[in-house]
């Protein structure tokens, strides 16, 4: 499931990049923030997803801890090692069952399952805003 999203039709909008396992979750998430004017781009490979923010620098990222391999919690390390993406914000999106996991991760923030369009903006306000 490697696609972009709502709001990607606009190369000059601020790129976030979500790397979700969850198609329904990806439509939601692509669609509340091209609904705030963000162009974003998923991905279901962490790979993928990685050359992809290392190439362009997204203004955030959303990382699903779910997927297999534990490639979610792996990429969220290699953001944090990786100096040019060190102050790009992380959200990891995660179950309740996976917070222990997430210990030394390094996210910035947690979107916990079963979320909303409103907890979803306001985690990601907050964050751009901590930035700014």
């Amino acid at each position: 499931m490697d696609m972009s999203f709502k709001g990607s039709g606009n190369d000059k909008l601020p790129l976030i990049v979500v790397t979700e396992g969850n198609a329904d979750e990806m439509c939601l998430i692509s669609d509340v923030l091209g609904e705030k004017n963000f162009r974003v781009l998923g991905y279901s490979d962490c790979d993928k997803a990685y050359d992809l923010i290392t190439r362009e620098t997204p203004v955030l990222s959303l990382v699903d801890v779910h997927l297999p391999g534990n490639c979610g919690i792996d990429l969220i390390r290699k953001i944090r090692l990786a100096e040019h993406l060190r102050s790009m914000p992380v959200i990891a999106i995660i179950s309740a069952e996976s917070e222990k996991d997430l210990a030394g991760g390094g996210a910035d923030a947690f979107l916990r399952r079963p979320f909303d369009a409103e907890s979803l903006k306001k985690t990601v306000d907050s964050l751009l805003m901590q930035k700014a």
